[in-house]
């Protein structure tokens, strides 16, 4: 993946860059770890990567930005710190989304995301439940999250 320069004027969504990745039909994935490295051209060279539960997008910065309850983990890179290594504890889910943004308005950033996984086959109630939480079809992608929920009227 490729992290464009921040541009702190964008307010099109342009500066996050997303990958989604969504488990075989009939499949969970069980998520176990994330490594990422970047390419790096000075010491003054930031940026951030961030795994979400799910098909997660926003035009607003991953971070600082708006809350997101579907992320799992996000860590930053810097001069010292050119790799990443996120635990995701065998993590669940059926599709999830890879984030990435550069920090600094000098350089864009190239990275190197493993994500280290399982396929589980799933039973039929979970094939049920995933098919109403993740739903295959784009235009049902933010159905349920954008929804209010009835404790908050």
């Amino acid at each position: 993946m490729t992290a464009q320069v921040y541009d702190p004027q964008d307010k099109s969504g342009d500066n996050n860059t997303w990958n989604y990745n969504r488990a075989p039909e009939g499949y969970k994935f069980e998520l176990v770890e994330l490594a990422a490295s970047i390419t790096q051209r000075d010491s003054f060279h930031t940026g951030l990567v961030a795994i979400y539960d799910g098909h997660e997008y926003t035009h607003w910065n991953q971070f600082p930005g708006v809350e997101s309850r579907e992320l799992l983990g996000r860590d930053e890179f810097n001069s010292t710190v050119p790799n990443a290594y996120i635990a995701l504890h065998n993590w669940e889910c059926k599709e999830y989304t890879l984030g990435v943004r550069s920090l600094t308005e000098s350089y864009g950033f190239k990275i190197c995301i493993i994500v280290w996984y399982y396929l589980k086959k799933m039973s039929t109630l979970e094939t049920l439940y995933y098919a109403v939480i993740q739903p295959k079809w784009k235009r049902f992608k933010k159905a349920f999250r954008t929804t209010l929920d009835p404790l908050d009227e």
